[in-house]
C-alpha cells in the first residue's frame, strides 16, 4: 500500500482512446518551455477537423510548465501526461501504443552530449516500434528529431522500412536554411511563414500601404501586393522570383 501511495497519479493513469479519436505518443525532451510551440502547431485547427489526442510518455513527473499546459483550457482535453518509460512494455500499453497513429520523439538540442541524446532517441524509437509490431504486426509511423547528421545516417541504415520512419536532423536543417539564405536572402523567413500555422503576439489588424491600398495582417499570414520593378515584363516574374532549388 505504501508503494502505491508513493506513486504519482501520472504513474497510475491509463489512457483510453475515445471512438473517433486519433492518438499519438510523444516522448523524449518534453518538460521544457519550448514544448508549447510543438503542441500549438500539432493541435492547430488549420490541420483539419481530425480529433487528435497527444499522449506524453516521460519517466519523470511533469514540470511546472507542463502542468500549466495540461491545465490550459486550450489543451486540457487534447493532451494526457503519463509517467513512464518508452522502453517499458507495460507503460506503452498504458499509453495505448497499440492503437496509436504515430510516434513523436523529441531531443534536447541544448544537451552537453549530442551523441547520448541521439542514442536515447533511437533506442526509444526502436523499443516502441518493436512493441507495436509484436502485438499488431504493423510498423507504426515514427517522427524522430535528431541533432547530429551522422546519427541520422546510422539510424536510417539500420531501418529497412523508410516509409514509416521520418528523421529530422536539427543541425542539418539549420545549416541548409542558412546556406539557402545566403543565396536567396529572406528564404528562411519565407519557409518559416509557410510551414508555421500560428504566430504568437499578433492580432488581426488592417494596415494602409503607401499607395493607399490596405492589407490585413493576421497571426497566420502577411498579405502584401507585389508590384514588378520598372522595366520587367510579366513572363520574367516567375523566373526572377523563383527560389533556387536545393
Amino acid at each position: 500500500m505504501s508503494t502505491i501511495a508513493a506513486k504519482s497519479s501520472y504513474a497510475l493513469t491509463k489512457y483510453k482512446r475515445l471512438p473517433g479519436t486519433v492518438s499519438i505518443i510523444v516522448c523524449g525532451h518534453v518538460n521544457h518551455e519550448g514544448i508549447t510551440g510543438f503542441f500549438r502547431e500539432l493541435l492547430h485547427e488549420d490541420h483539419g477537423a481530425v480529433s487528435l489526442h497527444a499522449v506524453v510518455l516521460h519517466p519523470e513527473r511533469p514540470s511546472q510548465h507542463m502542468k500549466a499546459l495540461l491545465d490550459s483550457p486550450r489543451y486540457a482535453g487534447s493532451i494526457t501526461y503519463l509517467e513512464g518509460s518508452p522502453m517499458n512494455s507495460k507503460d506503452l500499453f498504458r499509453a495505448g501504443a497499440n492503437s496509436a497513429a504515430a510516434l513523436f520523439v523529441l531531443t534536447n538540442t541544448s544537451s552537453e552530449s549530442h551523441e547520448m541524446e541521439d542514442a536515447a532517441a533511437m533506442l526509444n524509437t526502436m523499443a516502441m516500434k518493436r512493441h507495436v509490431f509484436q502485438r499488431t504486426g504493423l510498423d507504426i509511423a515514427a517522427y524522430v528529431q535528431l541533432i547530429l547528421p551522422e546519427s541520422k545516417r546510422h539510424f536510417a541504415a539500420t531501418h529497412s522500412n523508410h516509409m514509416s520512419l521520418s528523421l529530422i536532423c536539427t543541425e542539418e536543417l539549420k545549416l541548409n536554411l542558412l546556406a539557402l539564405s545566403c543565396t536567396c536572402p529572406g528564404a528562411s523567413t519565407l519557409i518559416h511563414n509557410l510551414v508555421a500555422s500560428e504566430r504568437i503576439g499578433t492580432e488581426n489588424v488592417w494596415e494602409e500601404l503607401p499607395d493607399g491600398s490596405t492589407v490585413m495582417l493576421d497571426g497566420d499570414f502577411h498579405l502584401h501586393r507585389l508590384d514588378p520593378p520598372e522595366g520587367w515584363t510579366e513572363p520574367e516574374l516567375p523566373e526572377r522570383y523563383r527560389l533556387p532549388s536545393t
